[in-house]
């Protein structure tokens, strides 16, 4: 088996919006340590202001996430927060042109999928890896690709989408690399072409001048019977 085949599992039960949908209102936000007695709502404060966005503290809920009740500085609790409307939850997520930091530590925002949609968007991202797509994401727990910045968005639907995506781009490497070896043939050639030409102007120049040479002693020759007579 090519190790850096994508696994495809057949789902065709998938729906990528189940009815209890936690994505379409809920945000993890990684990265950011953990205090004592900490108060969430500053942090979600500074994150909203970075974004240029005004959030009331009405308009959602926020809370550290439970790990074993232990606290690793390394990998610090995720903060859940849940928005009460699902817009205000996508502009809360979108992406700035500057890079999200606190206390020199990046930011993550993602939203939280269930054991499916994260499935899902593992098997999204490791495509987009694999064949150098410019943007991988998720919309209300939906995954979407896409190639370069103004390429159309490709919706995820199910594995079979993934596959479907990945036949396409190995036919587009074939027929890359077929292009590619007629050119090398066709290039390999026209030098040889090249090559049989200039070989056969050296024959004929060379052949050009043994025939002076034949002439010039000719000539020599017919003057020294022209100088034997006149004796």
């Amino acid at each position: 088996m090519n190790p850096n085949h994508i696994s495809h599992t057949p789902t065709s039960q998938y729906n990528p919006k189940p009815a209890t949908n936690e994505a379409e209102h809920t945000l993890v936000i990684k990265g950011i340590s953990q205090t004592p007695n900490e108060n969430i709502h500053p942090i979600i404060q500074h994150i909203a202001k970075h974004k240029n966005i005004q959030l009331q503290k009405t308009e959602y809920t926020a809370y550290r996430e439970n790990k074993n009740n232990k606290t690793n500085k390394n990998n610090p609790p995720d903060i859940i927060i849940r928005f009460n409307s699902n817009a205000t939850k996508n502009i809360f997520k979108k992406r700035t042109n500057t890079l999200l930091k606190m206390n020199n530590n990046k930011i993550f925002i993602n939203e939280q999928l269930n054991n499916q949609q994260s499935s899902l968007f593992y098997l999204t991202r490791k495509l987009k890896q694999k064949y150098t797509y410019a943007f991988a994401w998720t919309k209300n727990g939906a995954s979407y690709l896409r190639k370069e910045d103004n390429s159309p968005t490709i919706p995820i639907q199910d594995e079979e989408t993934l596959k479907k995506l990945e036949d396409e781009e190995e036919e587009k490497k074939k027929a890359t690399a077929a292009a590619a070896a007629a050119g090398e043939s066709a290039a390999a050639a026209l030098n040889k072409d090249a090559n049989e030409d200039e070989f056969e102007e050296a024959e004929s120049k060379e052949e050009e001048e043994a025939a002076d040479t034949y002439d010039d002693e000719d000539d020599t020759a017919n003057d020294d019977n022209e100088e034997e007579k006149s004796l």
